[in-house]
């Protein structure tokens, strides 16, 4: 029996409809989580960052400057917020973007994780669940209320286990590019994501040639797919050659401070102990799409291989050794992300196996599965238990919806204000801080705002009547004592009642 073009376009409708719904719901909690949290002065610096970026791009120089996207941490985050301080730029400068972009995206990953468990045969109650779960889930939830990177790479993980499961089923050329489209978007937000793009390369080779032997068409499959890879690969080192001198100035990171470190022999723990704890049935959907490779191919096998080599290659990572503890999430985002996004696929895949048989016997659930469950669910209510123990920091923030980098910035804010309130006869500020981006973004005025990386007191660019915002009180008497020479001093204003910057104003020597 076959549906008429009227029922198709009925359910299309409904479809839309639905979809449309998923969205508003899914956007208007995070909204709400996310203005709550700013309204305490709460921000996450990765966001930040990338919207101070964003807002040097249009508005540091007369004409929109590119170059100025920040070149030690991936592009992505600071792209999307271009249009935001472009259009709005109230929003950037009272930091309401980075919510609003959070967002956008939990609910457009919820539509495609619903329209997901929809073909995975889910009836509408249970996938509505599903979805409810997936976006109240702290971590996803936490990330989207701060714009934290991490919700971007949640979009791109899972619209690429969602094309990548298809393609495994149809062999289609979309499905295929778009996958390598969102593995792209997932490499330029975190460069860890870099080990989903190994996996899914791995599994796409092997299934091509299981369907066939002809090297042509393999040889023809991963080009296609590593093409938009290999394209934004190459201009990504080419403009960091081109501005920075270096072709790979990207790989410089900032260290993240923090004195104590993950041990050679605890990385499987810390592993295990991340996937668990995000998604605690991991364990036993991973299992119940990988068992029989080769004589069955489940749905969810191509989101299980990269829950798999994301896992793996985050456990072999040298770097892992010197990981510092307090910032552990930060580091692990790729592999929390990938855990939490991926497992609810697979949850549907798991549950849409055995609701969508109606007319046949049902097989049985799988001991194993049942067994890793169960497993599952008390090692990650024990791991959260004794989470504030030494050898797991972390784990009951990732449970509350904490960002490793989320912190207050009430004293910047008040910094951004004092600066404002004081304008020197040059208009010129100099900032000197490790969150020295978020002042200068709040001032609103990043065209007269200079940020100082350097040390040397005696290489500052000081005149008279130059503000001067620092963190450390012995920074003042570092550059008092270089200022001596040259005729000059610095002057504390008053008004700048922040704990932690401290302002003041170049001036003559009497």
């Amino acid at each position: 029996m076959t549906r008429s073009p009227t029922d198709n376009q009925q359910t299309t409708a409904a479809s839309t409809l639905e979809g449309l719904a998923v969205f508003l719901a899914s956007a208007l909690a995070c909204l709400l989580v996310g203005l709550a949290v700013w309204r305490q002065g709460h921000v996450d610096w990765d966001a930040t960052a990338a919207l101070s970026h964003a807002f040097d791009v249009v508005h540091k120089e007369p004409r929109f400057n590119l170059a100025l996207i920040g070149f030690t941490e991936p592009p992505l985050p600071a792209i999307l917020y271009i249009p935001f301080c472009g259009l709005a730029p109230t929003l950037a400068v009272s930091g309401l973007a980075c919510p609003i972009l959070g967002c956008i995206l939990l609910g457009t990953t919820a539509v495609m994780l619903n329209g997901f468990a929809a073909r995975a045969g889910l009836p509408p109650l249970l996938r509505w669940l599903l979805v409810a779960a997936f976006v109240m889930h702290p971590l996803i939830i936490g990330l989207g209320a701060m714009g934290d990177p991490g919700i971007v790479l949640a979009f791109a993980g899972a619209g690429a286990a969602f094309a990548l499961m298809r393609w495994s089923r149809n062999q289609g050329f979309r499905d295929l590019l778009t996958c390598s489209l969102f593995l792209t978007a997932a490499v330029l937000t975190r460069y860890e994501a870099l080990w989903l793009v190994i996996t899914a390369t791995a599994y796409v080779l092997w299934r091509t040639r299981r369907a066939g032997p002809e090297r042509a068409r393999t040889e023809g499959t991963l080009i296609a797919f590593l093409l938009p890879l290999l394209y934004c690969a190459c201009v990504w080192v080419g403009a960091n050659w081109a501005i920075m001198g270096d072709p790979l100035h990207f790989c410089t990171r900032p260290a993240t401070l923090g004195a104590d470190h993950v041990p050679a022999a605890g990385r499987p723990l810390w592993v295990l102990s991340v996937a668990v704890v995000c998604f605690p049935a991991l364990l036993a959907a991973l299992y119940h799409e990988i068992r029989g490779i080769g004589r069955r191919l489940p749905l969810g096998r191509p989101a299980a291989c990269l829950a798999i080599g994301v896992a793996s290659g985050t456990a072999l990572w040298p770097g892992l050794q010197a990981l510092p503890q307090p910032a552990w999430s930060h580091h692990l985002l790729a592999l929390s992300v990938t855990a939490t996004a991926i497992g609810f696929a697979l949850l549907a895949t798991v549950f849409g196996f055995y609701l969508q048989r109606k007319h046949e016997p049902r097989p049985k659930l799988p001991m194993g599965t049942l067994l890793l469950a169960i497993i599952g669910t008390a090692l990650a209510v024990w791991l959260s238990a004794v989470g504030r123990a030494p050898t797991l920091p972390g784990l009951p923030d990732l449970l509350q919806g904490r960002s490793a980098l989320a912190a207050t910035a009430i004293t910047e804010r008040k910094a951004a204000r004092a600066i404002r309130d004081n304008p020197g006869p040059s208009q010129l500020a100099y900032l000197m801080g490790d969150t020295a981006f978020a002042v200068s973004l709040f001032t609103g005025a990043p065209d007269r705002v200079i940020i100082l990386h350097h040390r040397d007191p005696g290489a500052l660019p000081l005149n008279p009547g130059d503000l001067l915002a620092l963190t450390a009180p012995a920074e003042e008497r570092r550059i008092a004592a270089a200022l001596r020479p040259k005729g000059l001093r610095v002057r504390p204003i008053v008004v700048c009642e922040s704990p932690t910057w401290s302002l003041f104003r170049v001036e003559r020597r009497p």
